[in-house]
């Protein structure tokens, strides 16, 4: 199930302007879509600014803000932001990319509910296997009590949720926040 809904107010299909290039068919201000399994929220995803490639089968996006939904449940798992990126309404074969698929980059951060972050230049999500990829980098940061576990690589793949991971070229550090020094009474 796929539905996206668009503010049209700077639509170029309203106006006596041309779109932004020969690929586009109209600009928007303000772009959601919902993506759902069996009637259930996969993710909701929102951007300040879209252009539809109508011709590419994809939404270009500025300003981009995901939230990602627990396995056929109504709870959210995660958010995620980025300066840009790509959403495919169709399969896309020239770009290997299939209905669904979201390629993101610019300061990607995600953070998910029980206060893991991930940050990295760009990141692919696949809906259909609901994998996060990515080959630029990337930091993962686990806080836990007096403690905060960070994973630096070269490449991950994982699932919506950051708990199955392989990573390339990943080192591991762990900060300790220092315990206060009580003074002795007198």
């Amino acid at each position: 199930m796929f539905l996206f809904l668009a503010g049209c107010g700077a639509s170029g299909f309203l106006s006596d302007k041309p779109p932004a290039s020969p690929d586009t068919t109209m600009k928007m201000k303000g772009f959601e879509a919902y993506a759902t399994t069996e009637g259930k929220p996969q993710y909701i995803i929102d951007s300040d600014d879209a252009l539809l490639k109508e011709k590419l089968y994809c939404i270009e996006m500025k300003k981009i803000h995901l939230t990602f939904f627990k396995e056929g449940e109504e709870g959210k798992t995660g958010t995620l932001t980025s300066d840009e990126g790509l959403y495919f309404f169709r399969d896309n074969p020239s770009m290997k990319r299939k209905k669904n698929d979201i390629d993101l980059k610019g300061h990607v951060l995600f953070n998910t509910s029980d206060g893991t972050s991930l940050k990295t230049p760009e990141v692919h999500y696949e809906s259909a296997s609901e994998k996060i990829y990515s080959s630029a980098g990337f930091e993962k940061r686990k806080e836990g009590g007096d403690q905060t576990i960070i994973i630096k690589g070269k490449s991950f793949v994982t699932d919506k949720n950051l708990r199955v991971w392989e990573d390339t070229g990943a080192t591991m550090t762990v900060e300790t926040k220092p315990t206060p020094i009580k003074k002795k009474e007198k």
